[in-house]
């Protein structure tokens, strides 16, 4: 357990750079190091379901980065194989989350806008705070409501400068 609380904290670090960015290749860079130390993490805690999705998004991320201009149906794909690479880890509703989750960052990031992607990621964080109280993962749910309040921040400093670059 003290080893998944070191992971989750380094995997914040990262959280908070993507949060606080405005570069598209940035987030994507970041997020992919989050979610595979998120991965790990769960993976630790045997939240099976939540290891395997953060795994998944960092496919999300290389795929999403190197095309571009991904079609929905490239979309609708990926959400489906999301969805089938996680039935196996089938515990109950609290293992839809780590899905729910990960669908609504990817409709976010498909739509490649950076605020879209901000307001999402404080909502994903939410459910995250719900799964992390679950498998007792109560350093990430206190990392995920620092998370909040950045994200929170970030946006009123990007509303403030009205500088987005994408």
């Amino acid at each position: 357990m003290v080893i998944a609380n070191i992971v989750r904290i380094i995997a914040a670090f990262f959280d908070i750079l993507a949060a606080n960015t405005t570069e598209t290749k940035k987030i994507y860079l970041y997020n992919g190091i989050y979610n595979f130390l998120l991965g790990v993490q769960y993976y630790i805690l045997n939240a099976i379901a939540g290891a395997i999705s953060s795994f998944v998004a960092i496919l999300r991320n290389i795929i999403f980065h190197r095309h571009k201009s991904s079609s929905i149906y490239a979309l609708i794909i990926y959400l489906i194989f999301v969805i089938l690479i996680n039935i196996p880890a089938y515990e109950g509703l609290i293992s839809t989350l780590p899905i729910i989750m990960v669908a609504m960052y990817t409709i976010a990031i498909y739509r490649a806008k950076i605020m879209e992607i901000k307001y999402v990621s404080i909502i994903t964080c939410a459910i995250e705070i719900i799964y992390d109280i679950y498998y007792h993962a109560y350093v990430g749910a206190s990392v995920c409501v620092i998370y909040i309040i950045v994200v929170t921040l970030s946006i009123i400093r990007i509303k403030r400068s009205k500088v987005i670059s994408n």
